[in-house]
């Protein structure tokens, strides 16, 4: 789970956010000054990568420990567990993007950082129509652990 979920989740974000830091967020003055070659105030993949390792660990905590300790409440097939799974994760995710979103905005070189917390809106909707019936810890749980066999 860690090597998909951490390093290979990590790796792809890392690059996405790392190729639309360089495309939209770079303030013009750093954007020309790129292209003249100065690597001063140049933003690196390691750094995003970095950014992500730090945000991980809140979801760490979240997803893989308090998860494991929640199970027997959270596996159930009622309201309340759908409710505190589910809001586990609408936690988990939104503390990721929060601190992405601080990551970036440390750096005095970006513009426009808090356009890195639009996903947010996005997982409360995602949340209120998964409260329908929509059991996400359930469903990866299965898809962890299914037995093939």
């Amino acid at each position: 789970m860690l090597f998909v979920d951490f390093l290979a989740v990590g790796v792809i974000l890392s690059s996405i956010y790392y190729f639309v830091a360089k495309k939209f967020l770079l303030k013009g003055i750093y954007r020309e000054s790129a292209s003249v070659g100065s690597f001063q105030n140049q933003l690196e993949w390691k750094y995003c990568f970095d950014i992500h390792c730090n945000s991980f660990f809140p979801v760490f905590v979240l997803l893989y420990i308090l998860q494991l300790i929640l199970l027997p409440i959270i596996s159930g097939s009622n309201f309340v567990s759908l409710f505190l799974g589910n809001s586990l994760y609408l936690v988990a995710l939104c503390y990721y993007t929060y601190l992405t979103f601080i990551g970036y905005q440390t750096l005095p070189f970006l513009k426009d950082t808090h356009t890195l917390l639009i996903p947010i809106p996005m997982f409360l909707i995602m949340w209120a129509l998964s409260l329908l019936g929509y059991n996400v810890p359930q469903h990866i749980i299965s898809v962890y652990f299914r037995n093939d066999a």
